[in-house]
């Protein structure tokens, strides 16, 4: 005998469809290919998808980007530091010819 799940009704505005299709797609809840709003709403419930004010992705990666040049540069400053000073030996191996 098959267990019947239990389920509700969700009535939201046309409006909203796409902005919590949306939301899913980020978060990962799909059914296939295509964002599935029952499992955005279902991992929300279960405390998967925590609510609040989240930076966007794309906000993220700046922020990321930004971090890295900054190591970057610091790593550059750091190998500069470290790097024996080259003096100019030119003149000296001239001289020694002679």
């Amino acid at each position: 005998m098959e267990k019947r799940k239990r389920s509700m009704t969700l009535n939201i505005p046309t409006a909203v469809k796409p902005l919590l299709e949306r939301l899913a797609l980020d978060h990962g809840c799909l059914w296939g290919e295509k964002p599935n709003i029952s499992l955005l709403i279902e991992r929300i419930g279960r405390g998967e998808i925590l609510l609040g004010e989240a930076t966007p992705a794309s906000e993220a990666i700046k922020a990321l980007a930004t971090v890295e040049a900054d190591l970057e540069m610091a790593l550059t400053a750091i190998r500069q530091l470290q790097a024996p000073k080259v003096e100019n030996t030119k003149g000296l191996c001239d001289e020694n010819r002679t």
